[in-house]
């Protein structure tokens, strides 16, 4: 199985938001359910144009039929006390799990930020998703914290934890 990281643009929203949905509906650990970031096109290219013109990116890891198997993004601030940091995120389609495509996705974006001059990545998790804290304590992330009711699921409060690279 081939796969290839690139940078979205603005011709991939609508795969984004297929792939947004299709994620949201896989698993409980994501800020979002089923419904995904909605059927906005317009809306999504807009984000797009947004981390083109800030320090921050999205990566996205496609197959060779050029459908969007995993997404990883960076949010930087434009706001100078705080441009020295990115927040990461990541999701991977549930039948790519454990493939190394979420590795292969973080590495890229670890790589990214150093180019950029970021001093430090954050992130959260969900405390039940033992897949990803394996993956981001492997490759070098610290926890820093925890928070009750980061997300709330299905009627739950499920806690989350900080973790965050120093670069």
């Amino acid at each position: 199985m081939e796969i290839f990281i690139v940078e979205a643009n603005k011709k991939d929203a609508q795969n984004m938001l297929n792939f947004l949905k299709q994620i949201g509906s896989e698993t409980n650990n994501l800020t979002f359910g089923k419904e995904g970031f909605g059927d906005d096109v317009e809306k999504e290219e807009k984000v797009l144009d947004l981390y083109s013109k800030s320090q921050g990116c999205i990566l996205l890891a496609k197959n060779s039929e050029k459908k969007i198997v995993a997404m990883c993004s960076l949010l930087v601030s434009d706001r100078p006390r705080l441009s020295h940091k990115g927040e990461i995120a990541i999701s991977v389609l549930k039948e790519f799990w454990n493939l190394g495509i979420g590795k292969a996705l973080l590495k890229k974006l670890i790589c990214i930020a150093k180019e950029k001059g970021l001093y430090k990545l954050d992130l959260k998790v969900a405390q039940d998703n033992f897949n990803a804290i394996h993956l981001y304590e492997k490759i070098g992330f610290v926890r820093k914290g925890e928070e009750d009711g980061m997300l709330y699921v299905e009627g739950k409060h499920i806690k989350g934890y900080f973790y965050e690279l120093i670069l």
